[in-house]
């Protein structure tokens, strides 16, 4: 009897701290949801190895979450060490030389320069 109520226990408060680390919900949701007493969870929450799950709940998502935007994204880890202005003249494309055509014909066009 006691080892049930000790794992049901143990399952509350791994629930409550997914959603604590969420933090999409209000406590008094939570505790409905988890099926506990807002004031226990109050109390769970100044634990401090609650608290350290709740932390390592946060970090396992925000470790998926990056790993997911880098595999979506693969050119973004390699042009992260660039700065702003040199992913811009990258993508604008080269600049005309400079005494080929005057510059009063040269206008910005969506992704370079042209004549016009």
């Amino acid at each position: 009897m006691i080892q049930k109520v000790t794992e049901k226990r143990a399952r509350q408060r791994e629930e409550a701290a997914r959603h604590v680390a969420g933090d999409y919900l209000t406590d008094e949701r939570i505790a409905a949801q988890v099926g506990i007493c807002r004031r226990t969870l109050s109390y769970w929450k100044r634990r401090p190895d609650f608290a350290a799950r709740v932390d390592a709940v946060r970090a396992a998502y925000h470790a998926q979450i990056t790993a997911e935007f880098m595999a979506r994204a693969p050119g973004f880890a390699q042009n992260r060490h660039k700065s702003a202005p040199e992913m811009i003249a990258r993508a604008r494309g080269p600049a005309p030389p400079p005494g080929d055509v005057p510059l009063a014909a040269l206008r910005r066009s969506g992704r370079g320069w042209s004549q016009g």
